[in-house]
């Protein structure tokens, strides 16, 4: 308020919640063999509590999802489907709980003739 100007003081009490941060690894290959579909581990890691995450990881390329599975413990094995011949950008999301907010990873896998 401006100075010598009159207003009416107020409180009040509420409640919120606070989440916490996420973090995302994952197990997948760097390089795949020609014909051979890549395979790996992504776990979802809460910050500073004991909870596991809980919820779907997606696999997207570009903006199509390739391949999503419920966590389990904060931790989904995923078999990608055939990937193109190259190097292929991939990101997984995860879109948060109760108790965290989402998080993403962008990793590469290079499949091989």
């Amino acid at each position: 308020p401006a100075a010598e100007s009159f207003f009416d003081p107020s409180e009040d009490t509420g409640s919120g919640t606070v989440k916490t941060s996420s973090k995302i690894s994952e197990t997948f290959a760097a390089t795949v063999k020609a014909g051979k579909k890549a395979k790996g581990t992504i776990t979802v890691v809460l910050a500073g509590i004991s909870a596991k995450a809980s919820g779907t990881v997606k696999v997207l390329k570009g903006t199509k999802t390739i391949a999503s599975k419920p966590l389990v413990g904060g931790k989904a094995t995923i078999t990608l489907p055939k990937l193109k011949v190259g190097v292929n950008k991939l990101k997984i999301v995860w879109g948060g709980n109760g108790a965290a907010v989402g998080s993403t990873k962008t990793f590469t896998i290079k499949q091989l003739k």
